[in-house]
């Protein structure tokens, strides 16, 4: 049987370049959205849960993530890293989803 759930969410503004979106559709899956512009010398990293997986999408520009370069439209998937840095952007626009395992 399906149901209609509505997420639960909020938004965080964080001290660097990014704003972070989390979503609750239910109490097991959390899903997160994190949103970034990345130039020259600006760089964030973030932490990855155990058992979770991570998701980098460049919508704009360049820049580096866990020493992978991608450009425009370019996407990497992590299954078991502890962290993800983002690094060397170059007029980039960057969405990181942090989704269930």
């Amino acid at each position: 049987m399906l149901r209609k759930t509505t997420p639960k969410w909020r938004h965080n503004w964080c001290i660097d370049n990014t704003v972070e979106i989390s979503f609750l559709f239910r109490r097991e899956t959390r899903v997160k959205l994190v949103a970034g512009l990345f130039d020259a010398e600006e760089s964030a990293t973030l932490n990855v849960e155990q058992g979770r997986r991570i998701y980098v999408h460049v919508a704009r520009g360049r820049l580096t993530a866990n020493d992978v370069q991608l450009d425009a439209g370019d996407a990497l998937q992590l299954t078991d890293a502890t962290s993800l840095s983002l690094t060397k952007g170059a007029g980039a626009e960057v969405l990181v989803f942090d989704l269930p395992g």
